[in-house]
């Protein structure tokens, strides 16, 4: 990892530009982005002309590669995943896009489930700050405590994560705020895919090296993510069940 100040003017950069390459593993690129004037008024475009040279061909088939084990995904899933990627490759943005559009939800309830449902009032709760902040009904508004919906799901699961909180939380305010926005703002759709926009026919400027990138960017953190959270989930579970078990040691043991 970055040593903290450089991870913190890092992570400026990609917040400020809307750039998800937070887990893009290519210290080279971290490099030459650290060194980026976050006040510039074209940032997101610079991050782009960088983000563009290192995001290659061996990226991309490091990042099919990985797609292609991740047995929490169906065949047909992985095998679409592979297609967008060699669209992007064929320089085919536009089919690329669309594709991976048309997925997120699908994958996000492949890895985070159809529904979930808090198991502790403090886990509640603490869904219930960050909710405030992205806009979203708290729990005690709501009919049902399960949660359903995409923006709700990535919340969720970025607060089961073992590891990494802070990075998990910019990666869900990329989902939440810019991928699966409701609103249209012709200044970030210019940079960005907006999933609900593309799919609905509101948003048409996405068949660009750029929106391309951010797809396939936004889908790789969304696969880590679920991942993390399993297995920081697996991990709680596993606490839990090992402090049960010396809870029923020590009552025997005191019995």
């Amino acid at each position: 990892l970055l040593p903290f100040h450089r991870r913190r003017e890092l992570l400026n950069v990609l917040e400020r530009s809307n750039w998800p390459l937070y887990l893009a593993d290519n210290n080279d690129l971290f490099c030459e982005l650290e060194g980026l004037d976050i006040e510039r008024t074209d940032l997101d475009s610079a991050v782009y002309e960088i983000a563009r040279i290192h995001l290659d061909e061996r990226w991309l088939a490091s990042v099919a590669d990985r797609w292609s084990e991740h047995d929490e995904l169906p065949d047909g899933k992985r095998a679409m995943l592979k297609r967008a990627i060699d669209f992007h490759i064929g320089r085919q943005y536009d089919a690329c896009v669309s594709i991976l559009m048309c997925m997120v939800e699908g994958i996000i309830v492949e890895y985070f489930g159809p529904s979930f449902e808090y198991s502790s009032e403090e886990e509640a709760a603490l869904f219930d700050d960050f909710a405030v902040e992205y806009n979203l009904n708290p729990l005690g508004e709501r009919k049902s405590t399960k949660l359903k919906t995409p923006k709700d799901l990535v919340l969720a699961t970025s607060l089961q994560t073992d590891k990494g909180w802070h990075i998990w939380q910019l990666i869900s305010g990329y989902v939440i705020d810019v991928l699966l926005t409701n609103n249209y703002d012709e200044a970030i759709a210019a940079h960005n895919p907006l999933k609900n926009k593309i799919c609905h026919g509101a948003q048409t400027n996405y068949g660009t090296e750029e929106h391309s990138l951010k797809a396939i960017l936004v889908i790789d953190l969304i696969t880590h993510l679920g991942c993390a959270a399993q297995q920081g989930m697996r991990l709680k579970a596993e606490a839990s069940e090992s402090g049960g078990r010396k809870a029923e040691a020590s009552e025997a043991y005191h019995g």
